[in-house]
């Protein structure tokens, strides 16, 4: 496990749908012990998105949950190309 603490994983963001913004930055590498909750904040930034919206990411088509780590994301998940393949999409909450 220790090995993995120093691993990064390759991470290709995707737009979900047609009310998501575009993100500037679609390639991240990341660390293998990120959250999808922290990925979540990072992915907000870079779309500067409103408070109110609500931001959802999946993998696969399945709804990521927010303590699962990219590494486990990963290992279940990657493409046969090597990378991770996450999905965002909005949701306005509050109107």
């Amino acid at each position: 496990m220790s090995d993995k603490l120093h691993r990064f994983i390759p991470i290709i963001m995707e737009r979900g749908s047609v009310d998501a913004p575009h993100i500037d930055k679609e390639k991240y590498l990341v660390p293998v012990d990120l959250t999808m909750a922290q990925l979540s904040f990072v992915v907000r930034k870079r779309l500067q998105i409103r408070a109110g919206d609500a931001l959802f990411l999946m993998v696969k088509g399945t709804l990521c949950t927010s303590t699962a780590t990219t590494g486990s994301m990963y290992d279940a998940h990657r493409d046969p190309d090597g990378f991770l393949y996450v999905t965002y999409a909005m949701e306005n909450t509050f109107g």
